[in-house]
């Protein structure tokens, strides 16, 4: 049975729950999706990865400005500047995104203070991309939005891909980077060593740093805002084709591997609600 489909690395990289994995396999195959709730935890989300990209896009100059002009710290140069990108996501939210904004006002409000909350440790980890003692940029950055994506050919016809959040040159090496708005999980590390492995299928001899900065407020993170994820020297891919050729051998809800019950695991995933719609009686 071939999938035919083309999947997200970040519905796959979930490793600690392969049930999760293979019903995502699943409902693509059969062409559903996962209903997604309004939250104000994904909208913030959604709009700190565009501010980052946008930044670092479009307006290091008004950065340089804001620095060498108005002679504010590189920090705040770049807070000034991912502030004024903000702005303009509470008219997003209520008139563009699609939903109601009379029914949606507590997770939009929550959104918005939430974006507020997480902008000066974005700027805080953007610094990593800008010489400090020069005002300069010292490296060549390139916002990877829709332009960039790694892309594999999996076992029965499916293909993963995925889009990085920003990638960094620096002299021969190319910085991964992977924004997180949530709290750290183990998948966030596969995410980012999918990104690489599939980069070093194409360019096997290119230098790859990879980097995940977390900016939720929060004190458990103080002294890890940027973590760099090492390289395990085991193949990701290899193992999701195992998941795949399990995922082929699934005939009815009984075969899957049994449920995690993990309430952070499972907070945002919609899969196992929908068993019904997969096997139905």
């Amino acid at each position: 049975m071939n999938f035919n489909i083309r999947v997200g690395i970040s519905a796959l990289s979930f490793f600690q729950c392969s049930r999760r994995q293979i019903l995502s396999l699943l409902a693509a195959k059969k062409g559903i999706r996962p209903k997604m709730e309004v939250s104000k935890y994904l909208m913030a989300g959604k709009a700190l990865h565009a501010i980052l990209q946008e930044t670092f896009r479009y307006h290091l100059d008004k950065i340089h400005y804001h620095f060498y002009r108005k002679k504010l710290s590189l920090s705040d140069s770049i807070l000034n500047v991912m502030k004024a990108l903000s702005v303009r996501w509470e008219t997003f939210f209520r008139y563009e995104a699609g939903f109601p904004w009379e029914d949606n006002r507590a997770e939009i409000s929550g959104a918005l203070s939430l974006i507020d909350d997480h902008l000066p440790i974005l700027a805080q980890c953007s610094l990593s991309l800008l010489d400090d003692t020069q005002g300069e940029k010292s490296v060549q950055t390139l916002t990877v939005a829709d332009e960039f994506e790694v892309m594999a050919k999996l076992r029965r016809n499916i293909i993963l891909n995925g889009r990085i959040d920003l990638l960094a040159r620096e002299d021969h090496r190319l910085r991964f980077i992977e924004l997180k708005t949530g709290s750290p999980k183990d998948s966030d590390e596969f995410q980012l060593r999918l990104y690489r492995e599939i980069a070093k299928q194409t360019s096997p001899d290119i230098d790859i740093s990879l980097e995940l900065w977390y900016t939720k407020p929060s004190s458990d993170l103080t002294n890890a805002r940027i973590k760099n994820v090492t390289d395990i020297h085991k193949s990701l891919l290899k193992k999701l084709n195992e998941i795949i050729e399990i995922a082929a051998s699934i005939k009815e809800s009984n075969d899957l591997p049994e449920r995690i019950y993990d309430p952070y695991l499972c907070r945002y995933c919609k899969y196992c609600d929908q068993i019904n719609q997969l096997f139905p009686i």
